[in-house]
C-alpha cells in the first residue's frame, strides 16, 4: 500500500524504509515535477484531439478537473515531505527554491483548473506569476536568502554545531562541548 509514502510527511513522520530525509523529501519532488508534465501533457493532448471545446465537453472538462485535483494533492504531499526536511535540518537557498517551484506548480495548476471554466492566456499568467515568485526571490541583495535563512535555522545551528547535510552525513548531528544534550 503506497498511502503511507505518499501522507506520512503530513504526520510528520518517515515512512518505513526512509532513513534519510533528505531522499524521501527528494524522491517526493522529482515525482511530482514528472506527474505534473505527464498530467499537463494528458490535458493538453485531450483538449487538441477533442472535436468541441473544453468548456463545452463536461467528459473533458470533469477529467482535466480531477487530473488538476490530483496534482494539487501530489503538491501538497510533496511540499509535506520537503516542510518534514526543513524542520529536521533547517532552510538552505535550495530547500527555498524548492519550495517556490512548488508554489510555482500549485499556482498554474489552479490556473488550468479556472481555465476550464473561464478563457484567458494561461502562458501569460504563468510567465506573470513565475516573475514574481523570481521577483520576490530576488528582492533584496547581495545574497536573496541571508537573513530569511538565517533566523529560520538560527535554533538549530548552536555555536559549535555541525550540521551534516550529505545522504550519508545526515543522520546525525555532531555536538561539540554540549554533552548534555548527546546520548
Amino acid at each position: 500500500c503506497q498511502l503511507p509514502y505518499f501522507f506520512s510527511g503530513f504526520a510528520g513522520v518517515r515512512p518505513e524504509g526512509y532513513s534519510i530525509y533528505s531522499e524521501y523529501a527528494r524522491q517526493g519532488f522529482f515525482e511530482l515535477c514528472a506527474i505534473a508534465a505527464i498530467n499537463l501533457g494528458l490535458m493538453a493532448v485531450g483538449g487538441g484531439f477533442c472535436r468541441t471545446s473544453v468548456r463545452q465537453s463536461r467528459l473533458l472538462r470533469g477529467l482535466n478537473l480531477a487530473l488538476c485535483g490530483l496534482t494539487l494533492l501530489l503538491v501538497a504531499t510533496a511540499f509535506s515531505k520537503m516542510l518534514l526536511y526543513m524542520a529536521a535540518y533547517g532552510l538552505t537557498p535550495k530547500r527555498v527554491c524548492t519550495c517556490v517551484f512548488m508554489l510555482f506548480l500549485a499556482g498554474v495548476t489552479v490556473a488550468v483548473m479556472v481555465l476550464q471554466f473561464k478563457r484567458f492566456s494561461i502562458m501569460r499568467f504563468a510567465a506573470v506569476f513565475g516573475a514574481g515568485l523570481l521577483c520576490a526571490l530576488i528582492e533584496r541583495r547581495p545574497h536573496p536568502f541571508g537573513d530569511f535563512v538565517a533566523t529560520h535555522t538560527g535554533h538549530q545551528k548552536r555555536q559549535g554545531d555541525i550540521l551534516k547535510d550529505s545522504p550519508v552525513g545526515q543522520q546525525s548531528v555532531v555536538l561539540e562541548d554540549h554533552a548534555d544534550l548527546t546520548p
